[in-house]
């Protein structure tokens, strides 16, 4: 099908979603059902439902942890897609902020990536966990994901979920 269409049609599923409970659900529904074998087509409607739940404000609760779940996936589209949902969903998505933090201990470094990126594009929204993208940064060894880390650490300050750190602010004082 012709992706201008298709990208339409994504789009009125996605406002659907935000005032219709049963559409949300259904569509979580469908995306709780796993593949073995996936093809392009299963991923590409994979990442539509993804997608259709990041306009499902409220009604996506249930689905939160499928959201931050496809943040572990081994494609990038998929993770995109849902660092891009999970964003959009904004206070929304604050119960899940925590499984989000959870994923920038991942042993895979883009699943640590995915992760400090939507950190910081969910900005005040990731509540107590905008310190973790910090822990993390005074840690991280993989060069990409430390510069999504100061990305969103610069996000986060600017959002106002970050406060600035003060020369010396966290060492001892001399007496």
């Amino acid at each position: 099908g012709d992706p201008d269409v298709r990208r339409a049609a994504t789009d009125a599923m996605r406002a659907l979603s935000s005032f219709c409970p049963s559409y949300a659900q259904f569509v979580g529904k469908m995306l709780n059902e796993e593949q073995e074998n996936p093809t392009e087509e299963s991923i590409r409607y994979r990442i539509a439902l993804l997608t259709i739940l990041g306009g499902a404000a409220a009604n996506s609760e249930p689905y939160l942890e499928t959201l931050a779940d496809a943040l572990d996936d081994k494609r990038w589209d998929v993770r995109r897609a849902a660092v891009e949902s999970l964003v959009a969903l904004g206070e929304h998505a604050t119960p899940i902020a925590s499984e989000v933090a959870r994923r920038l201990l991942h042993h895979e470094p883009d699943v640590r990536r995915a992760a400090a990126e939507c950190l910081g594009r969910m900005g005040v929204h990731c509540g107590a966990y905008a310190g973790h993208v910090e822990g993390m940064a005074e840690t991280e060894e993989d060069e990409d994901v430390l510069r999504v880390c100061q990305k969103a650490m610069e996000q986060l300050l600017q959002a106002g979920a970050l406060r600035p750190q003060s020369p010396g602010a966290g060492l001892p004082a001399f007496a």
